[in-house]
This record gives C-alpha cells, sequence and structure tokens, in this order.
C-alpha cells in the first residue's frame, strides 16, 4: 500500500518537472527576411477592421486567418497568419472586400 502511495506521488512529482524543462529552450534569432521587389505575395483569408494608411501608400487590417505564399528569389515561403494585424503597400491587385482578401503585391510580409 506504501509502495502504491509512493509511486503515484513519483509519477506527479515527474509530471510536474516536464513543463519546466520544455520551457528551458534556448530562442534561435530569428534571421532577418529582407523584402525585394521581385518577390510575389499572394494573401487569402478573412480579415476585419481595413483601413488605408500613409497617404494611401499602406494598407492595415486584423488578420483573423489569412493564408500567405511567398515566391520570390530567396525562394518559397508559406503559412498562416492568425489573429494579427498586418500592414502591407496598398499597390495589391485583387478582391479585398470588408471582411475577405484575395490579392497580390509585389513584396513580401514578416509573420
Amino acid at each position: 500500500m506504501t509502495r502504491k502511495i509512493i509511486g503515484i506521488l513519483m509519477c506527479a512529482l515527474l509530471l510536474a518537472t516536464i513543463p519546466i524543462a520544455a520551457g528551458m529552450t534556448i530562442p534561435q534569432q530569428e534571421k532577418s527576411k529582407t523584402s525585394s521587389i521581385l518577390d510575389v505575395t499572394i494573401l487569402r483569408g478573412t480579415v476585419l477592421f481595413k483601413r488605408v494608411t500613409h497617404s494611401g501608400q499602406t494598407l492595415q487590417f486584423f488578420a483573423v486567418r489569412v493564408h500567405y505564399t511567398t515566391i520570390g528569389i530567396s525562394g518559397y515561403h508559406h503559412g498562416v497568419i492568425k489573429l494579427r494585424p498586418i500592414s502591407i503597400p496598398y499597390s495589391l491587385r485583387g478582391m479585398f472586400t470588408r471582411f475577405f482578401i484575395f490579392c497580390m503585391f509585389h513584396g513580401s510580409i514578416t509573420p
């Protein structure tokens, strides 16, 4: 009986140390991603709070869930942006409605 209790306490102690060990990872330095005029980015997804700033040069919105694909000299990058404000150049081609975006622009975004 006492072995069972000691075993259960040891398991509980070991389970409590897993999050501590997982938090001890050393963060990697992010590579600086340069935006080239030769890069083309395609955005598609759900957005909110669209507004044009900087005298019509920048488009800002809140990305609920936006898929992006960047094709350029540096390679092919893709991913998903969730629940973050995004700023892109306003020289885009495509459809940008009140709640949806499906467009292409020259340059890249850093999520």
